[in-house]
């Protein structure tokens, strides 16, 4: 009788435990994420998501936002697979944001984690009637199988060219050019006195130049220098002369007076030869001085000229001193 009764307990423990649990456990099944809103969002895919599952994870940052709800082909384009997520509400889902496939270890399962969004970007809001979507790009997995691809096709391109180089014909051209290479490196060495003392050639015309170029240089200094002399005195004579023509005019001016004056003189009948030599004598010894200077000062040119016309030139300027000093 009490074995009857201790089991008709332990019965009843376990029937109402059991029961209880199984309350616990559709609560938790139906009302557990009650507690919990969340914003759908669509991503498009086109490469391969093979591992990614229902409920496989989302995260932003590393941290798990939320969970796929939905994996199909996209109706409207075959070549993308349509992503819907569910991400808890009030996610800081960003315009910028984009969605990329990641691997989890080694067990190639995928999740999607959410990179980028910058902090001054507006939210990314879907309305009523239409669900946002995240952009994608590639995975770097995906990237780094593009990029091996490519890599492993301009290899076996280079390589068939390498081949293509290498055949008979040209292995022969090549071991002609190695021949001659080593040819001319024999040359080069057995003549390489030679070779030095031609550069040691070129270092001294190359110094000579140089010499010479300075002197060129001096000359044309000195040149310059004597071109300046020669304008000055070019300049001189021409002032000499202007002096001289205005002398003449002046003297020509005097003469014509004086024959005006005798002329006059000679139609009034006071004609007096003394007094009008006395007045014009004077006018007109100046004007023969100065045809006389104008005549020795084109003399000297000329002269000079005739006896060394380089002296215009090259002829060096007597230094005038000035008081207390004395040439050396």
């Amino acid at each position: 009788m009490e074995k009857r009764i201790s089991y008709s307990v332990v019965g009843a423990f376990v029937l109402i435990l059991s029961c209880a649990l199984a309350l616990f456990l559709f609560w938790m099944g139906k009302y557990g994420d009650s507690a919990k809103e969340f914003d759908l969002y669509k991503s498009f895919f086109k490469e391969s998501v093979s591992g990614l599952n229902v409920q496989s994870s989302v995260k932003l940052k590393g941290v798990n936002i939320g969970s796929v709800k939905e994996i199909r082909i996209n109706k409207q384009n075959s070549e993308e697979v349509m992503v819907l997520l569910e991400i808890i509400k009030d996610t800081p889902i960003k315009i910028d944001d984009i969605a990329v496939l990641g691997t989890q270890g080694i067990t190639g399962l995928k999740y999607i984690e959410i990179q980028g969004g910058s902090k001054d970007a507006p939210r990314l809001v879907g309305t009523q009637n239409e669900i946002a979507i995240i952009g994608t790009k590639k995975s770097p997995l995906e990237t780094l199988i593009s990029s091996g691809e490519s890599i492993l096709q301009k290899a076996d391109e280079t390589f068939e060219k390498i081949h293509m180089l290498l055949n008979d014909k040209n292995s022969l051209h090549v071991e002609k050019i190695l021949q001659n290479l080593e040819q001319t490196t024999t040359h080069l060495n057995a003549n390489k006195e030679q070779f030095t003392n031609l550069i040691a050639n070129v270092n001294f015309l190359a110094l000579d130049m140089k010499k010479k170029l300075d002197i060129f240089s001096t000359d044309g200094k000195q040149f310059l220098q004597q071109s300046r002399i020669f304008e000055d005195k070019i300049s001189q004579s021409f002032d000499v002369l202007a002096q001289a023509g205005v002398k003449v005019s002046s003297a020509s001016d005097a003469t014509r007076i004086f024959f005006q004056s005798m002329q006059s003189k000679l139609q009034s009948k006071e004609f007096d030869f003394s007094s009008i030599v006395d007045k014009n004598l004077e006018p007109f010894n100046a004007t023969l001085f100065s045809l006389e200077q104008l005549s020795q000062s084109l003399h000297k040119i000329s002269q000079s000229l005739e006896e060394n016309p380089s002296s215009i030139l090259y002829e060096r300027q007597e230094k005038i001193l000035g008081p207390g000093e004395s040439h050396e």
